[in-house]
C-alpha cells in the first residue's frame, strides 16, 4: 500500500463437525474483501492505510457488498477545528512518538445483498446520518481512556449520529 504497518485481516471461514458415525460434515466457507481507505488526514506521505470490509461472499453463489461515503476531512478544512465542537468525520489522536495526528471516520452508507444463483433481485438498504433534532451536531467526546494521560488524551471518541435513516 503506502508503506503502512500491516493489519490483521479475517479473509475467510469454514465451519466443519463430525456427524454420529464419526465422518466429517463440512460447509461452504464464506470468504471477505475489502478496500484500502487512509486513516490519516494528509494530502501525502504514510496515511497508515487499513482495510475497511467491502465484500462477503456466503459460500453459496451470494455475496453482499458495503459502500462507504468518502473521506469528509483535509488538512485544509480541519485547520483551526475546535476539538469539543467537531462536526466532522474526523477525530485528532495522541500517536505516540508520531505526536498528534487527524484521523479519518468512515461510515457505511450502502448493503447490497446479490443472489447469484437464484436469480432473486438485489435486496439494498442505504443509510443516510443525521444530527438534526439533537441539542447538538458534535460527533466526538472526550476520550474517557484512564489509562493514558490527561495530555494524550482529546476528543477521539466516537458519540455517532443521533439519527441513521434506513432505506
Amino acid at each position: 500500500l503506502d508503506g503502512s504497518p500491516s493489519s490483521l485481516w479475517f479473509d475467510w471461514f469454514a465451519r466443519t463437525g463430525t456427524a454420529a458415525d464419526g465422518t466429517t460434515l463440512s460447509e461452504p466457507s464464506m470468504h471477505f474483501g475489502g478496500d484500502a481507505f487512509p486513516n490519516r488526514v494528509l494530502a501525502s506521505g504514510m496515511t497508515y492505510q487499513h482495510v475497511r470490509m467491502d465484500w462477503i461472499g456466503n459460500g453459496v453463489g451470494g455475496y453482499t457488498t458495503v459502500g462507504y461515503a468518502p473521506a469528509q476531512c483535509t488538512e485544509a478544512n480541519i485547520a483551526g477545528v475546535q476539538y469539543d465542537a467537531n462536526t466532522m468525520r474526523c477525530f485528532r489522536q495522541y500517536d505516540g512518538d508520531a505526536g498528534w495526528w487527524w484521523y479519518h471516520k468512515y461510515i457505511a452508507t450502502e448493503v447490497v445483498e446479490h443472489d447469484s444463483t437464484g436469480g432473486s433481485p438485489d435486496e439494498r438498504w442505504t443509510y443516510d446520518y443525521s444530527t438534526a433534532g439533537f441539542n447538538s451536531n458534535v460527533l466526538w467526546h472526550f476520550d474517557s481512556d484512564e489509562t493514558r494521560p490527561d495530555a494524550q488524551r482529546s476528543w477521539s471518541d466516537f458519540a455517532g449520529y443521533s439519527t441513521v435513516t434506513t432505506t
